[in-house]
């Protein structure tokens, strides 16, 4: 996974995380991008980060050819690349849509727009609008694609997912109270925002 929005343009450490949900295990590992696109020069800044996909999956590839492989291959390939988008408003920005070409190619992307209560629901629309135009507009693939519908069923459920995308989040790890229960959300003069 990737962050857009946040000094260093290659991979930082990846931090592993086991999750459980209704039973199943899962570990993720996150791998996030500080500072991509920030510099003064963003001339091939996506490479560093399209060489080590490509690297993780060659290194896996290598493992598996092996005639006598390990009973258990680490997995360090980039399944998913969450591409948080900056709540401009506006439309996607050229680098944006320099990365997500590139990437697409190798890697499901999923985009987010980050910190979405700075837009009114309105914006947030009419923004996730511009970048759903702006994304057919550049031939830019993003998860679900359309040859994972396998049958209807997957096709309907798929077709909810992607008139939701870009999905918009706001984040926290706090928790406040309200109507006397727990929720998470941020507190601003206005108000509680789940």
């Amino acid at each position: 996974m990737f962050n857009s929005c946040t000094c260093n343009p290659s991979p930082s450490v990846p931090l592993c995380v086991v999750i459980e949900e209704k039973g199943v295990r899962m570990k993720l590992t996150v791998i996030d991008t500080p500072g991509f696109g920030d510099q003064i020069n963003n001339e091939n800044c996506w490479e560093p980060i399209v060489k080590h996909v490509n690297e993780q999956y060659e290194k896996y590839l290598r493992e598996e050819l092996h005639i006598n492989r390990k009973r258990r291959i680490p997995d360090s390939r980039v399944h998913c690349c969450i591409y948080f988008l900056p709540p401009t408003g506006h439309r996607l920005r050229q680098i944006d849509v320099e990365f997500m070409k590139r990437l697409g190619k190798i890697v499901s992307i999923v985009p987010v727009i980050a910190k979405a209560d700075t837009l009114t629901i309105e914006e947030r629309q009419e923004f996730k609008e511009r970048i759903r135009q702006d994304l057919a507009a550049n031939g830019i693939r993003v998860y679900p694609q359309k040859e994972y519908d396998e049958d209807p069923e997957d096709s309907i459920l798929n077709d909810r997912i992607r008139e939701s995308i870009p999905f918009a989040v706001v984040g926290t790890d706090k928790e406040h109270q309200v109507n006397g229960h727990k929720v998470l959300g941020r507190k601003t003069k206005w108000g509680i925002i789940e």
